[in-house]
């Protein structure tokens, strides 16, 4: 009788081992079916493991390869600006053509890149010098709302003011200072014909309109009433606005409504030298 061992390595070479037995004891001849099994060598599968190993190699530095040069020629891509999506990568010609056309613009193609970033350039430039404008003319229109007479007529209302003096008076540097022009001449002292301040210039305007009220008016206060509070030592516009904050904590830091250059203009009124320009 066959050992186990023998007949489970039958089995494993495809032979069915119950008609093995029964056909070696039949009285006669039987068919047997032997199946088709491939034997090797040992020198035979030496050969083909050899084999599969070379092969394995030559398909892995193929696929090293292909991937090499994708990374190589994104790369170049990258240094000459070129449309990653038009560009076959793994063909190194087609990106051999796509550098070729991009140098062939030569100094044209470098200068379509300088007139761009010229163009950014400008464009910052000039939104830069429209804040600083912009600043600029917020912060003189609010100087000049201080300068209006605190016993003004309550007929406009401040910005209102504002459009009617610049639409009648013109405020220009000269030789170092602000002068006030109307139809093209400075307005002059009548007595020393000196320029007359913003100030000065701004209160003859309002009393050549009758724009001034006479006894307290609309204005809220008589014109030799004081604001409340400690306003003695006052003679700057950033003393004004300190002194407004803590009188008015409910209206700290608006300076540009007409209560605040009423408060202002009360408090400079016997300051000859007040500083309109020293603020917050």
């Amino acid at each position: 009788m066959l050992k186990t061992t023998t007949i489970e390595k039958l089995k494993g070479f495809g032979l069915n081992v119950d008609q093995l037995v029964a056909a070696i004891k039949a009285p006669g001849e039987v068919d047997f079916e032997v199946p088709e099994v491939t034997t090797y060598t040992a020198e035979q599968l030496t050969a083909r493991d050899e084999n599969v190993k070379k092969d394995a190699h030559r398909d892995g530095v193929a696929e090293g390869k292909n991937a090499g040069m994708e990374i190589a020629s994104k790369t170049i891509a990258k240094s000459f600006n070129l449309d990653a999506t038009l560009i076959d990568f793994k063909n190194p010609e087609k990106v051999a053509e796509a550098v070729k056309a991009t140098a062939q613009k030569g100094d044209s193609g470098l200068q379509e890149q300088v007139t761009l970033l010229q163009k950014n350039i400008d464009q910052l430039t000039t939104e830069k010098d429209q804040l600083a404008k912009d600043f600029k003319q917020k912060a003189f229109e609010t100087d000049l709302i201080s300068s209006f007479p605190t016993n003004r007529s309550q007929v406009l209302n401040d910005s209102e003011y504002l459009l009617a003096i610049r639409a009648n008076l013109q405020f220009e540097e000269h030789e170092g200072k602000m002068v006030v022009k109307k139809g093209g001449d400075i307005l002059r002292d009548s007595k020393t014909q000196n320029p007359l301040a913003p100030k000065e210039a701004i209160t003859s305007f309002f009393t050549e309109r009758k724009w001034i009220s006479e006894g307290t008016g609309n204005a809220g206060r008589g014109v030799g009433d004081k604001p409340g509070g400690q306003t003695g030592g006052i003679r700057t516009l950033k003393q004004a606005q300190e002194t407004w904050d803590k009188e008015h904590p409910d209206k700290a830091g608006n300076y540009i409504s007409g209560e605040f250059s009423n408060y202002v203009a009360i408090v400079s009124k016997d300051v000859p030298d007040f500083n309109y320009h020293e603020a917050s």
